[in-house]
């Protein structure tokens, strides 16, 4: 497939993507409560996207969020009458690209010039290019018999500089996730077909047709911001420029998948969009940011995880390890061992990840000058010569609030009732100083112990065998104690344990439940726990895997928490990011991952996995539409609706539990495997591997029989 811009093309999309500047495009939350017609209708995929507006309305991205709304804005005058270009406008025409938009417009019918339908057909087609320059193009249809004065002006939320030739443009870029709030100064540069201007006007004669380009971008100076705008309009034609090097991007940086499951396909090139717009380099916005190199965001778009985040670090890493270039998936990996801002912060399990993809791209001189880093972060972790299990204070730090295993013993620390969730973070500085509640956490653990097992194996790479010794003895004990202390033999199930009296959580089985099977740290002795993943009582479901089981006392499939104490489903409290049931793709990346480990071992379960995986990807598609895959934070577990509010949001892994188990093609101590659980024909090819291209190939001859090939053999 060479074009996958068009093959993303959809009609619901309304977002414009450049580098480091975004027009962001996602409406409100969709609940039946404000959206009264989803009950007739059903959820529909456009429901996720504003509705398109000529220029840049909305919010606006500069390297992160910023306090700038309506960027770049059109009037339209038509005969001396005013037309608002947001609300007035009647969208009749909408394609979206990667690479641009083109949408139709038509002005509102008016009785007394013509009944049936507005008489003026505004076209623009725009696009936001890998530099950061805005460039639209205009085309104005009159649909009457007479000449018509028709002037459009492009504005900005600041004050026109007539010397410039430019408006000086300032905003504030405020987010945690970027270290802080930043200062963007400079000048906006707005181009009316190559000259320096903000209004275009023309005398439109009967049944005529006039076009022309206006663009935007910001730079430190207006000279530079002007040229940069006069680059771009004065192309024979930017938009397929832009979708040009979109597609090199992929031709660069992606595998080339083959299959006839045109979902897999969908979702594949889809979520390698997810990796390409996750990259940003603000620096080259922001002179004075915090990350001085690329770096992949959690999200283009918040307050707080507008940025990179170091809850899904090693999931971005395990998704852009298959890159064919590692350069920016290395200025990630950079970035976490220098502890840059909110890198290494939350539970998570990086130097797995990162010896994982040093396997892919092995740099021996990178890995020596930051080896010092990779154990400085370990001693944060973990005593190596007297390892302990971590203990976890309230579920804030693990990124997965509201997760009920906390709440099943606050009988112990409060006096009181089981499942109190105000025992917690939450209720400690917000409601009124009630106690925090302390696990012993299995996905803790499990991410102590692999990191410890990323960290023996990139050691013994630069000969570091002290070092490496210790690791994996501090490993073993870990796993040693966290497989007797957790595993359940009654219910086949691991469990958190509460802190005081080391009791089982046995009531909250939670995705976590799962997490020791990453990495193989539990065997084929546990893998009876799969049968609740499967079974539709405790997590199955159509669209992945529930956080916690549906048996649990405090489960509930929505973005809030309602009971079984101190709230209830008459009077439930709301908190947006609830782990108590919603299917959250974080959780189903810890799942996916750890089910294929254990179907590596053992076969029997690889028809469960692929069954399990089927209804993963089949989250990606909104509304059961085929045509617009999205990834948000979680969905209702009975009916696949997004409970999120934020698209594209990086911060699970897909593309990874694909390649590694489902194709196949797995990389452990160098050697290469291929060993797909899928018996489907399909062809992966570009596949970078130690700095050779691989191709994997799997198809039936005639006689029926399933055959493979690598190329070139291992």
């Amino acid at each position: 497939m060479k074009n996958i811009n068009r093959f993303l093309e959809n009609s619901h999309r309304t977002d414009l993507r450049g580098f480091n500047m975004d027009l962001y495009g996602r409406k409100d939350i969709v609940f039946e409560d404000n959206h009264p017609d989803l009950r007739r209708q059903g959820a529909k995929p456009e429901a996720n996207w504003a509705p398109p507006s000529p220029g840049l309305p909305g919010i606006f991205i500069l390297g992160h969020d910023t306090n700038v709304a309506d960027v770049l804005t059109l009037t339209l005058t038509v005969e001396g009458k005013d037309y608002p270009t947001v609300d007035a406008l009647t969208v009749t025409r909408h394609r979206w690209t990667p690479a641009w938009t083109d949408t139709y417009y038509r002005t509102p019918v008016e009785k007394d010039v013509y009944p049936c339908a507005g008489t003026l057909c505004l076209r623009e087609k725009k696009c936001i290019t890998r530099r950061d320059v805005f460039c639209g193009e205009i085309t104005l249809q009159n649909a009457l018999r007479e000449t018509r004065h028709v002037k459009i002006g492009v504005k900005m939320p600041f004050t026109w500089d007539e010397q410039a030739g430019a408006y000086p443009f300032r905003c504030t870029v405020a987010t945690a996730a970027a270290g802080g709030a930043y200062q963007v100064e400079g000048y906006a540069a707005v181009c009316i077909d190559g000259k320096p201007g903000c209004v275009f006007e023309t005398e439109l004669a009967a049944f005529s047709t006039v076009t022309f380009r206006y663009g935007m971008t910001i730079r430190p100076e207006a000279v530079e911001a002007q040229q940069a705008v006069q680059e771009v309009l004065c192309q024979k034609d930017p938009f397929q420029a832009n979708e040009d090097e979109f597609n090199r991007w992929f031709d660069t940086y992606v595998p080339r998948l083959e299959t006839e499951d045109s979902d897999l396909l969908k979702v594949y090139y889809y979520r390698w969009f997810v990796v390409y717009h996750g990259i940003h380099n603000p620096v080259e916005i922001i002179k004075d940011h915090k990350i001085p190199r690329s770096s992949i965001y959690e999200s283009r778009y918040g307050g707080w995880f507008g940025g990179p985040i170091g809850l899904p670090v090693p999931w971005q890493i395990e998704e852009a390890k298959w890159m064919r270039r590692p350069e920016f998936l290395m200025d990630h990996m950079t970035n976490w061992m220098e502890n840059l801002v909110l890198y290494q912060g939350y539970i998570q399990f990086s130097p797995w990840a990162i010896w994982h993809a040093y396997q892919l791209h092995p740099d021996k001189k990178w890995l020596e000058a930051h080896y010092e880093d990779l154990k400085k972060y370990m001693a944060t972790q973990v005593d190596v010569d007297d390892p302990q299990p971590r203990i976890t204070v309230g579920s804030w730090g693990t990124g997965a609030e509201y997760q009920p295993s906390f709440y099943q013993h606050t009988d112990i620390l409060n006096g009181g009732e089981k499942w109190d969730w105000r025992c917690d973070c939450e209720g400690h500085d917000v409601l009124g100083g009630f106690p925090v509640s302390k696990l012993y956490r299995l996905d803790e653990q499990t991410y102590t112990i692999v990191s410890l097992k990323g960290c023996e194996a990139l050691a013994r790479e630069i000969g570091q065998a002290e070092d490496a010794d210790k690791f994996r003895r501090a490993a073993e004990k870990l796993s040693g104690i966290m497989l007797e202390k957790h595993w359940d033999e009654k219910t086949q199930m691991f469990y958190d344990c509460e802190v005081s009296q080391n009791l089982k959580c046995d009531e909250a089985a939670c995705y976590d439940s799962f997490a020791p099977f990453m990495g193989g740290v539990a065997g084929e002795k546990y893998h009876a726990a799969f049968e609740k993943l499967m079974d539709r009582n405790w997590f199955r479901t159509d669209f992945g895997a529930t956080t916690a089981a549906k048996n649990c006392p405090a489960y509930w499939p929505d973005n809030c928490i309602a009971g079984p104490v101190e709230s209830s489903p008459e009077n439930p409290h709301y908190y947006p990011c609830s782990w108590n049931g919603p299917v959250w793709v974080y959780a189903n990346s810890i799942v996916s991952d750890a089910f294929g480990c254990a179907a590596v071992q053992n076969t029997s379960l690889r028809a469960d996995w692929l069954n399990y995986f089927t209804a993963v990807t089949e989250m990606h598609f909104p509304g059961g539409d085929r045509s617009t895959p999205l990834v948000t934070e979680q969905y209702r577990p009975d009916d696949g609706a997004s409970n999120s509010v934020i698209n594209d949001y990086f911060h699970s892994s897909w593309l990874n539990p694909f390649i590694q188990y489902y194709l196949g093609v797995r990389i452990e101590n160098g050697d290469v495997t291929f060993d797909p659980f899928t018996t489907e024909d399909f062809t992966l090819s570009g596949v970078m591997i130690a700095g050779k291209e691989h191709t994997f190939r799997q198809w039936h001859d005639e006689e029926g029989n399933v055959r493979r090939e690598v190329s070139p053999k291992p």
